[in-house]
């Protein structure tokens, strides 16, 4: 409400206003289901377990994600210590990986660590975790990867479910690939990048940093299991936003990225008249902002331009360009932040696959399907309900 309230361009625009309204509803809903496990007492494993332990476990489960021999699941910490952080905020932490707060059959093993007080984002230590699952019918030998971020009040159990509303782990089994459900420490640490030249990359910029670099560590320990040259990032929303800071700045350990519902948040000199003119509600300011609003003002700090970073060329694990695949409601609030990233990628002569759809900031139909036909990992065919461009519109060409 808060937001509403300080809107300076665009407030009184209908469609803005169900769109906000539409989103408080959705804020409530999620909450009324996360309350009742949010805050009860937590139980955590007080011992380490190897990373070889870990890979076996993967190894152990049936194609519903459950023990063959009806054991617990495994945990890996750092440094194998108890835990006694005491996590009372409504997202974050262990818990976030082993809760089903919206029910279905949670598949994958835990895999978490103790990260240590670290006095430049003023933290005292947190545990964090993902969740992996390698389907138990897919063929031995190095399988390739979708490491996939969540959206603002999710966690990582409910992309690691069988019945999910994003069908990752039913398209993980039918496609053959090995999934990571990451988990945000409450959000995603998402850089605001100041200007054209700086590239946001290093732990300096993001507490989330090191955090991306431990999937990656860890799946590189076991060649034989994980295809580190075929490994994509995907995510939706605030999870789309790390997506692409992610795939820029770790480019050269993935193979591409596709992210869903949200693009780039310009601001300042980045907007030009080239900016503005795809803004459909009028609100973007040439020099001063897109006119796209984000919660917490996040992107309009004094010197920012590209939020999270200003894409360049970049090349992949193999040496290619990065795979890219857009999504977009033609309805959704967040759709002028895709469109500059499509201006963005061109700029920079960057290819990329767009995908639109009837509907607003929600996960686009057939997503998972689409995911894995655009990566290369499937032959799906493509969703009657995506379309190149919206209806009465002039699809962007490269």
């Amino acid at each position: 409400l808060a937001q509403a309230f300080r809107l300076r361009r665009g407030f009184g625009n209908p469609s803005m206003a169900r769109n906000m309204l539409s989103q408080l509803v959705h804020v409530i809903w999620i909450l009324s289901f996360r309350h009742a496990t949010c805050f009860s007492e937590q139980g955590y494993f007080d011992y380490q377990e190897s990373l070889d332990d870990v890979l076996a476990d993967l190894r152990t489960r049936g194609s519903d994600g459950r023990h063959q021999d009806g054991g617990p699941a495994v945990t890996f910490r750092e440094r194998g210590k108890p835990l006694n952080f005491p996590f009372d905020d409504p997202d974050g932490g262990e818990n976030d990986c082993i809760d089903t707060p919206f029910g279905g059959s949670l598949v994958g093993s835990l895999i978490s660590y103790d990260t240590p007080t670290d006095t430049r984002y003023n933290s005292k230590g947190a545990t964090r975790c993902f969740r992996a699952y390698l389907p138990s019918n897919i063929p031995k030998g190095p399988a390739p990867v979708v490491v996939y971020f969540h959206e603002m009040f999710s966690s990582a159990t409910n992309a690691c479910r069988k019945g999910g509303y994003m069908g990752l782990v039913e398209q993980a089994s039918e496609a053959g690939f090995a999934l990571i459900c990451a988990d945000a420490n409450v959000h995603w640490d998402i850089p605001e990048a100041l200007n054209r030249t700086h590239a946001p990359c290093s732990e300096e910029d993001s507490a989330d940093h090191a955090y991306v670099q431990t999937i990656f560590t860890m799946l590189k320990k076991f060649p034989d299991t994980f295809d580190t040259s075929r490994i994509f990032l995907a995510g939706h929303s605030e999870g789309a936003t790390f997506t692409t800071w992610a795939a820029f700045c770790f480019n050269r350990e993935i193979r591409g990225f596709a992210s869903s519902g949200v693009g780039l948040k310009l601001h300042g000199a980045a907007v030009t008249e080239e900016s503005c003119t795809s803004h459909v509600d009028g609100a973007c300011l040439v020099g001063v902002d897109d006119g796209t609003e984000v919660p917490g003002l996040w992107g309009e700090c004094e010197g920012c331009e590209y939020s999270p970073l200003k894409p360049w060329k970049a090349r992949n694990v193999v040496g290619d360009l990065l795979s890219i695949c857009l999504f977009s409601g033609c309805s959704d609030y967040f759709r002028h932040s895709v469109t500059m990233m499509e201006q963005n990628l061109e700029e920079v002569k960057m290819p990329y696959v767009m995908h639109h759809f009837n509907g607003g900031h929600v996960i686009p139909p057939s997503f998972a399907e689409t995911l894995t036909e655009c990566f290369g990992l499937s032959n799906a065919t493509k969703s009657q309900d995506l379309f190149p461009s919206c209806p009465g519109e002039d699809p962007v060409s490269l």
